[in-house]
């Protein structure tokens, strides 16, 4: 069965591979309001991390360089001669093999065939434009990790795209200052504060709520995986309310990152990624997937030229 991957060779756009079906009436307007919309989550959430970073004007300089750079990477890579001209024998390959089989049956002899090599050409064409751009990014990556500080680079690893920020987000980190867990160190503080009668009745109730939010929030649970989660959870709970106040001091921040459930949907979308023999995109880190993005262009404009005016002023 052949594949459809034509023009996304490295995963751009919001587009998923797949058969595309005519529009009726009324589904263009449809289309461009959901493209609008998806365009303003994307800025929105931009906007939220670019807050959160506190970049300086030098900082946001210098990132819209290296963002403009990546876009003129992708646009050289998918614009190239040997592309273009795979594109139109694809076209020219796949109009009569189309034809063919709307007759009721399969292809035989030289259609299919000549289809087929032109589908491998093309799978071999896109995992050469990834591998070069990969490179391209790994170079930019670089550049970019020397412009932010070590706290705004752990912002950015940690960043979930979000249209409303979350209260770590809200109160962004400024110079000098790391993202921490002070809200998982204060759950575990009122954990040790409850009275031991009291969390004997009610410590699987607390852990069981702990568990069905994560499995509605965040990863979906099996039976199985949620009886592991609250055993776990119970262990880590019992063990932080029997150490003496200077052991939990001196490693609340390692038991709270304990408790924050890990992003499983991010592992998994990582694993599938690094184990597909035909990756659909060029290899960006979070940072970069979030700082070298085309949307982040316009936005570093409109807020250097905000800049310009508030300083003329």
């Amino acid at each position: 069965m052949f594949t459809f991957m034509l023009l996304f060779f490295w995963g751009g756009g919001r587009m998923e591979a797949g058969p595309r079906q005519a529009e009726a009436p009324g589904d263009s307007e449809w289309s461009q309001l959901r493209e609008q919309v998806a365009t303003l989550q994307d800025d929105i959430s931009a906007i939220n991390l670019l807050n959160a970073l506190h970049l300086n004007r030098e900082q946001m300089e210098q990132i819209l360089q290296l963002a403009q750079e990546a876009r003129q990477a992708r646009e050289a890579t998918i614009n190239s001669p040997e592309i273009k001209e795979s594109l139109r024998q694809a076209t020219a390959a796949y109009t009569p093999l189309r034809a063919e089989i709307q007759k009721g049956a399969p292809a035989r002899g030289e259609i299919p065939a000549r289809a087929a090599q032109i589908e491998h050409h093309l799978r071999d064409l896109r995992d050469q434009a990834n591998q070069q751009l990969s490179v391209h990014y790994q170079a930019l990556e670089a550049r970019l990790r020397q412009v932010l500080s070590p706290e705004q680079l752990k912002v950015a690893q940690d960043f979930n795209p979000c249209l409303i920020p979350p209260l770590d987000l809200r109160d962004p980190v400024r110079a000098g200052q790391a993202m921490s867990s002070d809200g998982a160190i204060k759950q575990l503080r009122r954990l040790r504060q409850i009275p031991q009668e009291r969390w004997q009745a009610r410590k699987e109730e607390i852990i069981q709520r702990m568990v069905e939010n994560y499995s509605q929030n965040r990863f979906r649970l099996s039976e199985a995986e949620q009886a592991a989660e609250r055993s776990r959870l119970l262990n880590l709970m019992e063990k932080v309310r029997c150490l003496p106040e200077v052991d939990f001091e001196m490693n609340k921040e390692k038991l709270a990152e304990e408790l924050i459930p890990k992003d499983r949907l991010k592992d998994l979308r990582a694993e599938a990624e690094r184990r597909s023999p035909h990756g659909r995109r060029a290899q960006l880190s979070r940072v970069g997937r979030f700082l070298l993005t085309p949307r982040i262009i316009p936005i570093l404009e409109e807020r250097l030229q905000g800049n310009n005016v508030a300083a003329s002023r």
